[in-house]
């Protein structure tokens, strides 16, 4: 999917920026005895290893003198909107929190947290939790060895090993199914008014206003617990120990939490190697696996829910059967993944389960080529527009990249030239 360059290159020097200042705290030493302030015994601790990234963090492991671990980790600048890095964290602190006390899911225990304004080291906000002593799940399940490496789970995986995995997973939904609430929204966190609930924020929605498409949040995207989030033991030992990384979180509707998952086979059902035939009715490799795994993901769920108190009713495997006869699911993964193409697997499948009533409703919308026309008109404008402003950002990227203009003039003149649109920058440069 293209991304919008022009945003992005303001976030990449952002990034740029904030990793300098985690590199000079490094090298100033501040980090492990501001680390040590949070300590309940003030404990010295030291760094092990380097600092790890993922898509939207930045974290390192801290060990003090007691031998005891911590995972130390910011949200890195560039990667997660500054607006919204606050509340994304105090967001997954209210979630870890919540699981921690309430579930026997392995999360790890938050010792301590803070927003931005409260880091000494003004490295954004921050959490301090126990460090998850394993080996990534995702990564023992991608295969390294194929031409092109996607995110699918390797056909090589024994079913007993996916099973194990499975059960592991069901088990872990079935807890969280068991967390009732009156509302949907964000968990109210430390600190928040009493009896708060914000309008949630998710995984899609933050992927908008990162990239500008937006200036308010006003919808919500259902955010599940899937193989990226898990910690198992080792790769011969599939027993998870660790459930990380639960930004995202948030409080939404039954069907949508027991919606047949998008995750059994890893990878999001909106790659090219799920499309089906052309009209949806013969499914890809990837889509027929998909299927196979989700009746032994059903057969687990049930087999789960026999052995755990208060599940007999199957509420949740029945919500689950009722996306996949409904064709509910492929609606959800929509909601969840984005639209980005009408041959993805979910659309072509939800188009080819509404059959004829699909048909109906297109022929209902009746658009005519003269309103199609001004469509494609508008969007071949705002593309104009928008290579003119790209050629300009380009421009002033390539001075910082020559060492005649530095990161910060460059984030300020964006933002002197373009006080009522980030997006927009077209006035000729003064190096003087």
């Amino acid at each position: 999917m293209d991304t919008n360059w022009v945003i992005d290159a303001v976030h990449e020097v952002q990034g740029e920026l904030w990793v300098d200042k985690v590199n000079e705290t490094h090298r100033a030493g501040r980090l492990c005895p501001w680390v040590s302030t949070f300590h309940i015994n003030n404990l010295p601790c030291q760094l092990a290893g380097t600092f790890q990234h993922g898509s939207y963090n930045a974290g390192v492991k801290v060990v003090f003198s007691d031998n005891t671990a911590w995972m130390v980790r910011f949200p890195r600048r560039g990667k997660v909107c500054d607006t919204y890095a606050d509340e994304k964290v105090a967001m997954e602190v209210a979630a870890l929190n919540l699981i921690y006390e309430q579930t026997t899911i392995p999360v790890p225990k938050v010792h301590a947290w803070g927003l931005a304004a409260s880091n000494a080291l003004d490295l954004g906000p921050f959490i301090m939790m126990d460090f998850m002593d394993g080996v990534s799940l995702d990564n023992i399940l991608i295969d390294p060895n194929v031409d092109n490496p996607t995110r699918l789970m390797r056909e090589d995986i024994s079913d007993d090993d996916v099973k194990f995995i499975y059960r592991q997973m069901a088990n872990y939904l079935l807890q969280l199914f068991e967390l009732d609430f009156d509302r949907i929204g964000s968990l109210s966190w430390p600190g928040a008014e009493a009896n708060s609930t914000a309008r949630p924020l998710t995984f899609k929605v933050h992927s908008i206003l990162q990239n500008g498409g937006v200036t308010d949040i006003k919808g919500s995207r259902q955010q599940q617990i899937t193989f990226t989030n898990l910690v198992v033991k080792s790769k011969e030992d599939l027993t998870v120990v660790g459930v990380v990384d639960l930004e995202w979180s948030y409080i939404g509707p039954a069907q949508l939490f027991g919606s047949a998952p998008w995750w059994l086979l890893q990878d999001r059902p909106v790659h090219p190697e799920w499309d089906a035939d052309a009209n949806g009715s013969k499914l890809s490799h990837v889509g027929t696996r998909y299927i196979k795994h989700l009746e032994m993901f059903i057969s687990i769920l049930e087999e789960e829910e026999k052995t755990m108190p208060g599940h007999e009713d199957k509420e949740l495997s029945n919500l689950v059967k009722w996306s996949q006869e409904s064709g509910a699911m492929w609606l959800h993964m929509l909601l969840s993944s984005g639209f980005n193409d009408h041959h993805v697997f979910p659309f072509m499948q939800l188009r080819q389960h509404l059959g004829r009533e699909w048909t109906t409703k297109e022929e209902e919308l009746n658009i005519s080529n003269d309103e199609l026309e001004a469509f494609a008109a508008r969007k071949v404008n705002e593309l104009d527009n928008y290579d003119e402003i790209l050629d300009y950002r380009r421009e002033h990227l390539a001075l910082v990249r020559n060492g005649k203009m530095s990161k910060e003039g460059f984030l300020a003149l964006i933002k002197q030239n373009s006080p009522a649109n980030a997006n927009d920058l077209r006035e000729p440069i003064s190096l003087d």
